[in-house]
């Protein structure tokens, strides 16, 4: 898997985030952000952190995890 891929990505406060399916919306004091994540991957959130995940071996899954990784934490950032 990426190495980046594996990183979480922790939520500032004031930071909100909703998993509905393969899409996810971050909210915060400077916006909102939408994006639709590929079937091939998976994003959890425990608390205060978001997991990307892999949800097979192939090689576009493993470039797509840190791809996709990437793009949320920049979301997050982009609303805080």
């Amino acid at each position: 898997m990426s190495r980046i891929g594996n990183a979480p990505i922790t939520l500032p406060s004031g930071v909100e985030v909703n998993l509905d399916g393969q899409s996810i919306t971050v909210k915060g004091a400077k916006g909102s952000l939408q994006f639709d994540i590929n079937s091939d991957i998976s994003v959890e959130q425990e608390d205060k952190t978001l997991k990307v995940k892999a949800l097979n071996s192939s090689i576009l899954a493993n470039a797509l995890s840190g791809t996709t990784r990437a793009i949320v934490n920049n979301m997050v950032t982009g609303v805080s």
